[in-house]
């Protein structure tokens, strides 16, 4: 035992140490907005009342009333909130949907709160292929992708030349921006759900040679990926193969449109072709759907978004 030594008057009074103590922060909520009378409109829509199309420019509050509207339809109607599915077309921009969703709902939610097309279409596959016995599908990547286009360029040189036109001379065939341009049309081609016999067809109604070359490279990456990579899907390709499934599936078909009362989708705009087709087959037949989009705002053209398909939407 330690010795107290008795301390002089008016010397410092040190208090003893204290153990740490966990403070709980103070909860902060976000502050809620009152819709005004075109999103009260939105957001009154009851259950059952079939899709709905929402045209607005950015700043007007399109996403608040997204979330407002899938909040009345799991607190008013009681709608359990693992039946609402939400898309956004960028995980960025899921990521961000979803923590506006489940903080406004603020309950324990088995699926996620909002997702990307992809990823609920690779979701979709996964159920599929593990139902089958069949390995977990997997996506490939971007630098996979560029590797076999490389093997393939690489084989046009040695003699397989598929036809390229005299304007893409063979010392771009080895360039990486040529690479790039290839791969993006291929896989615009796919996510318009296009086979190599369509481009091949679009290219000789056009005069479009390149595409026609283009469509028998597309053949050969197919062949290529059926052999080595028969559980992968280019990122492209993955909507579209779910759909497919969707279509050939009546059973599939009828689960996921029981599986979901609602289907929401921000930003639809930027929403491609195949994610377009997607939600045809979710919400063929007038079933719910709220689809938010702005026209004037594509900014993912260049991965297949279409002005021209939203604004007909409206129509």
């Amino acid at each position: 035992m330690g010795v107290v030594k008795p301390q002089p008057p008016g010397a410092l009074q040190v208090p003893a140490p204290r153990p740490p103590r966990l403070l709980r922060r103070p909860e902060l909520l976000a502050p809620r907005v009152e819709p005004d009378a075109a999103q009260r409109r939105v957001v009154d829509a009851p259950a059952g009342s079939g899709p709905l199309v929402v045209l607005s420019a950015p700043g007007t509050g399109a996403t608040t009333t997204l979330v407002e509207a899938v909040a009345a339809r799991v607190e008013r109607d009681g709608l359990d909130p693992d039946r609402v599915l939400v898309l956004a077309p960028s995980r960025r921009a899921a990521q961000a949907l979803r923590d506006l969703v489940s903080e406004r709902l603020r309950r324990t939610m088995a699926e996620p709160a909002a997702r990307t097309p992809q990823s609920y279409a690779f979701g979709l596959l996964r159920r599929v292929r593990a139902l089958a016995g069949d390995p977990p599908p997997r996506l490939i990547t971007g630098a996979e992708q560029d590797l076999v286009l490389a093997d393939l360029l690489r084989g046009h040189q040695a003699g397989a030349d598929p036809g390229w036109p005299a304007d893409v001379p063979r010392e771009a065939w080895t360039l990486r921006t040529f690479r790039t341009e290839l791969r993006d049309l291929l896989m615009r081609a796919t996510e318009r759900g296009l086979s190599p016999v369509d481009l091949d067809e679009l290219g000789r109604r056009h005069a479009r040679p390149e595409w026609v070359a283009a469509a028998r490279a597309m053949q050969e990456y197919l062949d290529v990926n059926a052999l080595g990579r028969a559980d992968g899907y280019d990122p492209a390709g993955v909507v579209d193969e779910a759909v497919g499934w969707l279509q050939a599936d009546a059973g599939l078909l009828r689960a996921e449109r029981e599986r979901w009362a609602l289907v929401a989708v921000d930003d639809a705009h930027d929403v491609s072709e195949a994610g377009f087709r997607l939600l045809d087959e979710l919400c063929g037949g007038g079933r719910d759907l709220l689809l938010f989009a702005d026209p004037d705002a594509v900014t993912e053209g260049f991965r297949g978004a279409d002005a021209r398909t939203v604004a007909q939407l409206a129509h």
